[in-house]
């Protein structure tokens, strides 16, 4: 297979040469446009040698086409990949797969209310990029700490990808929506007034107890029998 391969990138390059030979020497003056023609006419598409034109044309078709493909596979849009070496072979492992294996360490803070990473590739490892939306009163070192070597191991553990550098950005404070929830639930329930409201004695007014008609008329009977 190689070696067809060669012949016809030999005989397509050999084409190309001649059409840009005879185009130089026609522009150029040196050869008239009406010799090259009775040339071409003479030799190439005469009768006797139509066969050999036809392949050689056929043969420049498949090298044109052939090159065309490769031109066009030769600069693939390169994919933010990371490339592990195994005793089995190579593996590789896509940037968002590392950077969902640092998420899912952050869920387990509920001082971090949201995280955005970004991974870089380096000569020798990765760097791991950190933006965290944090809650009030969180001490930011100390939690910037834990973060920075849970995520390094859990990603050296699961992928095998060595991690340079957990650098973390933190983006802005945010209040803990659901502590201030909860605060705001106790002060409603603080000012909420009883239904029973006491009267002047000091006694617990109690709502009005209606009596059906029914037994108010046979209250009534049972008075005048009396």
């Amino acid at each position: 297979m190689r070696y067809l391969d060669r012949l016809i990138n030999f005989i397509f390059s050999l084409v190309i040469l001649v059409l840009a030979i005879i185009v130089i020497m026609v522009s150029a003056g040196f050869v008239g446009y009406d010799n090259v023609d009775s040339w071409i006419r003479l030799n190439i598409f005469s009768t006797t040698n139509n066969t050999t034109t036809c392949i050689v044309a056929i043969i420049t078709l498949i090298a044109a086409l052939k090159t065309t493909v490769f031109l066009s596979r030769m600069n693939p849009k390169k994919k933010n990949t990371i490339l592990v070496d195994t005793n089995h072979g190579k593996i590789q492992i896509a940037a968002e797969t590392i950077e969902n294996t640092a998420k899912t360490v952050v869920k387990d803070y509920v001082e971090i209310k949201d995280a955005q990473v970004k991974m870089v590739k380096e000569k020798k490892g990765i760097k791991v990029y950190m933006a965290l939306l944090v809650v009030p009163n969180t001490n930011i070192i100390e939690l910037s700490a834990k973060v920075q070597d849970e995520v390094k191991e859990a990603i050296e553990d699961t992928t095998g990808v060595k991690v340079n550098n957990v650098d973390i950005k933190i983006k802005n404070i945010t209040e803990n929506r659901k502590a201030k929830a909860q605060i705001k639930e106790a002060e409603e329930s603080k000012e909420t007034v009883d239904e029973n409201i006491k009267n002047d004695d000091g006694v617990v007014a109690t709502e009005d107890v209606v009596i059906p008609e029914e037994n108010v008329e046979e209250t009534k009977e049972q008075n005048e029998n009396e």
